[in-house]
């Protein structure tokens, strides 16, 4: 237990295994670390814990998760009260800690000649193995002294000195388990991925002096999505604290994306990886602009690939730019702005859905919704304010614009139902706690019971029931008969029959919002493959239906009653074919 050379007393110590850290792990241990090794008060402990936590959130979220890298990390942290900035700078200092400062502190003679750079030659061991998949699966001790004979002989003239010093390396690695480790009967591997990607990374640095010579060798590889954290990391170290570098970079993945030659795939790859890279590329802002404009405009063209991979990459210019997070969001607007007056509307519905995705409509789940929600609220607000006026005017002429105004504003005027009818209305994606139709969504908030789910003041229950009563007298005027289903969205739920019978049953309004709701009931459960729940809950809608037409019968209201009695046959006989099937 302990390094060979430096082990620790089984008597005091017992071995276990420790698996990743979550943020409460790493805050816990960061605050051990602080009261115990850095000798501070309870209260202290917690501050600087505190502090640890808000400096590694960003650049380092998921390197502390590692109990090795949080553990040098919280060295550092002790040391100087803080982390590096950037991630090749903790690498750095890490490395640096176990070279220079670990042996020493712990009174460990280190045999390795000091004529040449620890650092260069696990760079170059990480360069013999990355991207070769049998070597990245692990090297025997016999291969890790060929190969750093091979790189010494170009360092030292004397080919015994060479020989001599590959040996005493070999054993300073295979003692030491922070860097590589042992897999195997004498096979080894790096300990973590971060660290090969890291040393192969300042081993590109290394071998091109220039950002175009870097980004040469890199770019066939960023073009087939490879190499991400590589790339990143190589260019990075190569443009780190230097403007000019930071500019010509963006010049020429700029070029890149701008390249008519190049394919939509690799378009949209080298777009990824530009919005990530702006997480470190600050250069000028004029550079910044320009690569905002030409990767917003790449993954635009690529958007009906994967809508989803598009508006997560563009999510990420607001998750990186924290440097110039005002000046990102002014940039995007303003090109959502131009885009949407002069785009189709295939380039509308990318739009639409960027500034709809950081509420979570079109990306609900995981990482994609955390990215989306970086995207400030208050440009949302003002792109939605400037673009009103147009949506409004053309409400009765485009069926994509009366839809999204009904998602944002709640209201489906007359005059869109009445020239495309009500089916944008089934399509609209309201903010709701769950992904309803507009149909379910209207109903849903205009009964008492289910009034709750609505998220936003757009579509409380007095806006739904006039949306309703609107409604209600359009199909009063069509008849059952000119109501036809629409075809079923699979990305929406749709509430089962006793869902229906409930908020049916908790309206407490007029009879067009009560026709309306029945006939939203009708549309959605056919819509949704005819399907009422079995035996009780198909009992239940039934039953209300029934309710609902002596209601309307008995407020005189005959012609309303009548819809609602053929609804009631047609769920009866969807009910009984299903039975028969």
């Amino acid at each position: 237990m302990g390094y060979e050379k430096a082990p620790l007393s089984s008597d005091e110590y017992e071995e276990l295994v420790l698996g990743d850290f979550d943020d409460s792990d790493v805050e816990q241990y960061a605050q051990n670390f602080v009261r115990f090794v850095g000798k501070k008060k309870i209260a202290e402990a917690r501050s600087s814990a505190s502090h640890f936590m808000l400096q590694t959130n960003h650049n380092a979220n998921d390197l502390r998760r590692n109990p090795l890298m949080l553990g040098l990390m919280m060295w550092i942290f002790n040391i100087r009260d803080d982390v590096p900035s950037n991630r090749p700078e903790i690498y750095q200092e890490c490395a640096r800690l176990m070279f220079e400062r670990w042996d020493g502190d712990r009174n460990i003679l280190v045999d390795v000649p000091q004529t040449f750079d620890r650092l260069q030659v696990f760079s170059y061991l990480a360069y013999k193995i990355f991207d070769d998949e049998e070597l990245s699966s692990g090297v025997t001790a016999k291969w890790i002294e060929k190969e750093i004979r091979v790189h010494l002989s170009e360092v030292l003239e004397s080919s015994p000195q060479a020989q001599a010093a590959s040996r005493a390396l070999v054993n300073f690695i295979v003692d030491r388990s922070w860097v590589m480790s042992e897999k195997g009967d004498n096979v080894f591997s790096f300990t973590h991925q971060t660290f090969l990607e890291f040393f192969f990374a300042t081993y590109l640095d290394d071998q091109y002096d220039t950002v175009d010579q870097l980004f040469n060798a890199l770019e066939p590889h960023i073009r087939l999505d490879e190499w991400d954290v590589v790339s990143r990391l190589a260019i990075q170290i190569k443009t780190h604290r230097n403007r000019r570098r930071q500019d010509e970079c963006i010049d020429l993945i700029v070029s890149r994306l701008e390249d008519p030659a190049i394919s939509a795939p690799e378009r949209r790859a080298v777009a990824g990886h530009a919005v990530r890279c702006l997480e470190f590329l600050i250069g000028s802002e004029s550079s910044v602009r320009r690569l905002i404009e030409a990767s917003m405009d790449a993954l635009l063209q690529n958007y009906k690939v994967d809508n989803s991979e598009m508006l997560e990459a563009a999510a990420l210019f607001f998750a990186g730019a924290r440097e110039r997070r005002s000046f990102v969001a002014g940039v995007v607007e303003e090109w959502l702005k131009s885009t949407f007056e002069a785009g189709s509307d295939e380039d509308r519905d990318f739009i639409l859905a960027f500034v709809d995705g950081y509420k979570g409509k079109y990306l609900r789940f995981g990482e994609a919704l955390a990215l989306c929600r970086s995207v400030p609220a208050s440009m949302v607000t003002r792109f939605r304010g400037s673009i009103m006026p147009r949506l409004i005017d053309e409400s009765a002429s485009n069926p994509k614009a009366a839809k999204t105004l009904f998602e944002w504003t709640g209201t489906a005027p007359i005059a869109s139902i009445r020239a495309f009818g009500p089916s944008f209305i089934h399509y609209a994606r309201p903010d709701f706690s769950v992904q309803v139709d507009g149909f379910s969504a209207l109903a849903l908030c205009a009964s008492g019971a289910y009034a709750h789910l609505s998220n936003q003041s757009n579509f409380d229950r007095s806006k739904a029931e006039a949306n309703l009563a609107v409604l209600g007298r359009f199909w009063r005027a069509e008849g059952l008969a000119n109501t036809r289903p629409f075809p079923a969205n699979p990305d929406l739920n749709n509430p089962p029959g006793g869902i229906w019978a409930s908020l049916l049953r908790s309206m407490k309004a007029d009879g067009d919002i009560r026709l309306a709701a029945c006939v939203s009931c009708y549309l959605e459960i056919d819509n949704h493959g005819r399907r009422t729940n079995e035996g009780s809950d198909h009992l239940e809608l039934l039953e209300e239906l029934d309710r609902q037409e002596k209601l309307l019968k008995r407020s005189k209201d005959y012609d309303a009653a009548e819809m609602v009695r053929e609804i009631k046959h047609c769920c009866n006989d969807w009910h009984q074919n299903r039975e028969d099937l």
